[in-house]
Formats: C-alpha cells, sequence, structure tokens
C-alpha cells in the first residue's frame, strides 16, 4: 500500500512540530508556505525542534505557490483560522479530487467557510492538547505532551476502519498520543468554551493565564453565559463541569500567555472572530444575551486588523 504524503499547510508550532516528527519518522511529508521570501528563508535553516530531551533539525521539503502544481491528495491545514481561507486558496489548484484535508486549529465556523472552496473533499477537524510554541520562525518548542484527537466534520463523511488506521499510522500516532472520535465536535466544542474564556479575557488584562485567577468572578459569568449558549445548540454535554475545567486548564498554564494576547501584543490579526465572534453568532441565533463576551469582544475588535499569516 502507497504511503500517504502529508502536504501540511503552514509551518508554526503545530505545523512545524508535525512535519519534523513525520521527516524523522521517515514518513513522506512537504510543508506548505506562504510565499517565496518565506521559502528561501526555510531552506537556509530549516526547522529547528527542541523538545526535553535536547534539540535537533529536520529540514522536510517545502515549496511555495509560484505556478507549479503539486498534486496533493492529503491536506493538513494548520494555519491560524483567520488565514485558512486565504492560505487554501492558494493550493486550490492542486487539489487531487476527493481530498482528505484535516483542519487542526483553534477556533470554530472555519470548516463552514471552507464548503464552498473544497467542493467533493473529505473533511476531518481535529485537536489537540500539545503544548508548542515558535522561539523564532521555524524554531519550534515541544513544551508538553498531551493528546490529538480526529473525526469528521460531518455525518456525511465516513471513513471505514481500514481507512481511520491508515490515516492515523500515517501521521507520528505515538508522539501526537493520536485518537480517532466520531464525535470529534463534542472536544472541539469544549476547547472551543475553555478558549472563549482564556484567551479574549487574558488579551483584555494584558495578563498571563494564572494571574486570572485573581478575577473569579468574569471567568464565572463568562462561563455561565457560554453554557447557556451550548445548551440552545445541542451541546450541553461538551460544557458539563464548564467552570472546573477551564481553572484546570489555567492553573496547568498558569506562566503561559495565551495566543491571542501575543498576537494583540505584537500587532497581529488573531482569532476573535473564530472564538467570541462565533459564539456571539450562535447566541444571536439562539436568543442567548451574553453581556460578558460582548463586552470582550467589543474591547478586542479595535485590535483585530488584517495582520500577517504564517
Amino acid at each position: 500500500m502507497t504511503a500517504i504524503h502529508w502536504h501540511i499547510l503552514g509551518a508554526g508550532a503545530i505545523g512545524g512540530l508535525i512535519g519534523a516528527y513525520l521527516q524523522r519518522a521517515g514518513q513522506p511529508c512537504t510543508l506548505l508556505l506562504r510565499d517565496q521570501p518565506t521559502l528561501a528563508r526555510y531552506r537556509a535553516c530549516g526547522l529547528s525542534l527542541e523538545t526535553q530531551t535536547g534539540t535537533w533539525h529536520a529540514a522536510p521539503p517545502a515549496l511555495a505557490p509560484d505556478g507549479t502544481a503539486p498534486r496533493i491528495a492529503h491536506l493538513l491545514v494548520t494555519t491560524k483560522a483567520q488565514h485558512t481561507q486565504t492560505a487554501v486558496a492558494d493550493w486550490l489548484h492542486c487539489l487531487a479530487p476527493g481530498v482528505t484535508v484535516v483542519l487542526l486549529q483553534n477556533g470554530l465556523g472555519v470548516a463552514e467557510r471552507l464548503t464552498s472552496q473544497l467542493t467533493g473533499a473529505r473533511l476531518l477537524l481535529g485537536t489537540t492538547t500539545h503544548g508548542a510554541w515558535r522561539r523564532a520562525p521555524f524554531h519550534i518548542v515541544h513544551a508538553g505532551s498531551g493528546e490529538t484527537w480526529l473525526g469528521p466534520a460531518d455525518a456525511h463523511t465516513v471513513f471505514d476502519d481500514t481507512e481511520r488506521q491508515r490515516l492515523l499510522a500515517s501521521l507520528p500516532a505515538a508522539v501526537l498520543n493520536l485518537h480517532w472520535d466520531d464525535r470529534i465536535d463534542q472536544r472541539l466544542w469544549r476547547k472551543f468554551a475553555i478558549n472563549c474564556v482564556i484567551n479574549p479575557l487574558t488579551a483584555t488584562l494584558r495578563c498571563r493565564n494564572g494571574e486570572l485567577r485573581r478575577h473569579p468572578e468574569k471567568v464565572a459569568q463568562l462561563g455561565a453565559e457560554i453554557c447557556a449558549v451550548a445548551e440552545a445548540v445541542g451541546q450541553h454535554s461538551a460544557v458539563h463541569a464548564l467552570e472546573h475545567a477551564i481553572w484546570q486548564v489555567v492553573d496547568a498554564t498558569a506562566a503561559n500567555r495565551s495566543s491571542m494576547l501575543q498576537d494583540v501584543s505584537a500587532g497581529r490579526s488573531t482569532e476573535l472572530e473564530f472564538m467570541t465572534g462565533h459564539l456571539l453568532r450562535l447566541a444571536a441565533q439562539a436568543g442567548v444575551h451574553c453581556p460578558a463576551h460582548s463586552a470582550l469582544y467589543r474591547a478586542l475588535r479595535p485590535a483585530t486588523g488584517a495582520g500577517t499569516r504564517c
């Protein structure tokens, strides 16, 4: 059986992490970068992956949009949510019929926006709790192990047992602690709910995650509003004991600066529209009032300019 060749769109923390581990395992992969200058910088240094046991180098093949058309049968998208539509558009002419596309990013609502672009694609959604961040461009720090889950984007996308096992085996499953979940929407919704509290609140307060312990009332109100929306859209199980889960993440990542805080501080665009924005759109459709989330959205909306994509 032919090995699956993954094309990884985005060489940020998660994309670089997976690309490095794939090459180390001898699995075929290609990084898809945003432009020729980025490709030139990458070719000059490759990837550095820093782990608890040391730093090692990897240099998976890489491409940038230039008119060539590699055949892409398996696409792993790790760009930030706000950049995904533009990034995918650069490679649409390369996608094979029936391409398998995995979206592995924060927030909700990206898949719905890609529907018209990815006609005929088999779409998978993913979520990971691995800790990874960039010390510098193409220098990835694998700061903490976690779990990674994949599953179909909707009930109409079906993978049989053989296909599931082949997909899981084609990725660095042991490193990623990789699993399959046919109800991936519940896992995504729970992560979304937690992120909708921690990310915009730390970005507004300009504080590290652990400092949210000083603002229990804000956390409680934001959590209660999310639970009301979840109940209204049929995701009540995803928010079971949500406030307890939020505090667990806050304490486990106390020294961290959330990705949204980092983006706001650096003047980059954020995932606000795919976190708070998406939540408020769901709330409006369901007739649920979310004053605390609305206030966060208004506070952060001016800081979410176009920015640059990874």
